[in-house]
């Protein structure tokens, strides 16, 4: 149960509403490199890592970030690349919450990749040497 959900079940509200075309509009340029849905109800972004044995790790750190953050994305390792996407399931479309993790998606993909070396470390854990992209 997200961060949502549970709220809503505790406070025994109803369901709130998607975010507005407009509210979207407003926060994506906070979120660079992250596109739109055709119907507006996901955030994706594609990330290049390299190879796939990079874009397999990348996935899996996100999986496990997300389960940090109690906000699942939806991953697709396609090579060497990996597709993050973001939704709200219990609003049925995109929340605010969607674009606060893509941003911290993106900080977090910043620190702690370096392409020159294709390493990618992770919290408290020693450096993964990873092959270089051909």
């Amino acid at each position: 149960m997200n961060r949502i959900s549970y709220h809503l079940h505790r406070s025994g509200k109803t369901r709130p509403a998607p975010l507005s075309l407009d509210r979207i509009q407003a926060w994506l340029p906070s979120v660079p490199g992250w596109r739109l849905d055709p119907e507006g109800k996901r955030l994706f972004r594609a990330f290049d890592l390299g190879s796939e044995s990079c874009s397999r790790l990348f996935g899996n750190w996100v999986a496990q970030w997300g389960a940090y953050e109690d906000h699942l994305p939806a991953i697709a390792v396609q090579g060497a690349y990996c597709i993050v996407s973001y939704t709200t399931r219990a609003v049925r479309g995109l929340s605010e919450q969607d674009f606060i993790d893509a941003v911290q998606l993106d900080e977090l993909y910043k620190r702690r990749l370096s392409h020159r070396r294709m390493r990618l470390q992770w919290p408290n854990t020693e450096a993964a040497s990873l092959p270089r992209a051909a």
